[in-house]
């Protein structure tokens, strides 16, 4: 009995290891999917520049962003928290995807470890904590872009707009994804930008429900009778 068992549990172990490699290989070709609309971002994101992602999950955009662009700096920003809200069940970070704390700090133990390199020369900063957590730490007027994908709420996105318009560079860019949808768990980004566009007047370079991408140049000076850049002034 115990060489069939032994021969048993051999064979659930290379099928959980086949499940495995192909739970990964989905996710690769899903996660390709999800990226490819976002090529836009390489022809509009100046190379050589400073930018900060605001949602940054496993770091698959951050990659290519690195890759692509030869960044000289990236700011990566993410709680890493687990969400405990049955309004948002489809969100990274709660529900079943994100499936507890634990597995979040796992991520984030992931982030260092794929970027160890250029964390070590300074090219990545990691920032554990909210948008708005993190924003102390980056010096006004330093960023050439900025690119939201944290929570899709609007009072999220909105805080997320004029958290960072500050830290743009004079003329820097204002870009984001899921851009589009006017009801369902996403709308409220839609309504954020349309915000933003209405009392901010940017350049908008991409607005397209169809890659869902966003990105605005801001002006260089705000627009007579508006003192700062916000998503609801």
């Amino acid at each position: 009995m115990s060489g069939a068992r032994d021969r048993t549990e051999m064979f659930l172990r290379g099928s959980e290891s086949g499940l495995a490699r192909i739970a990964r290989r989905v996710r690769r070709w899903r996660q390709g999917d999800r990226t490819r609309h976002r090529e836009v971002l390489f022809e509009l994101l100046p190379p050589r520049s400073v930018g900060a992602e605001i949602g940054v999950h496993r770091g698959d955009l951050s990659a290519r962003l690195l890759r692509r662009l030869d960044l000289q700096r990236l700011h990566l920003i993410d709680p890493w928290r687990y969400v405990r809200s049955p309004d948002h069940p489809g969100l990274l970070q709660g529900g079943r995807v994100g499936r507890d704390q634990r597995n979040m700090d796992r991520r984030y133990r992931g982030i260092l470890a794929r970027f160890k390199r250029e964390i070590e020369a300074g090219v990545v900063v990691v920032h554990r904590g909210t948008a708005a957590e993190a924003a102390p730490d980056i010096p006004d007027a330093s960023l050439d872009w900025a690119y939201i994908d944290g929570d899709h709420s609007y009072e999220a996105v909105a805080n997320d707009i004029s958290t960072y318009a500050p830290k743009l560079a004079p003329g820097g860019l204002m870009a984001g994804d899921d851009y589009g949808e006017r009801v369902g768990p996403r709308a409220g980004v839609s309504q954020a930008v349309d915000e933003l566009i209405e009392s901010a007047r940017p350049t908008v370079l991409r607005l397209d429900p169809g890659d869902r991408q966003w990105v605005l140049r801001l002006p260089e000076e705000p627009p007579a009778g508006t003192a700062r850049l916000t998503a609801s002034s």
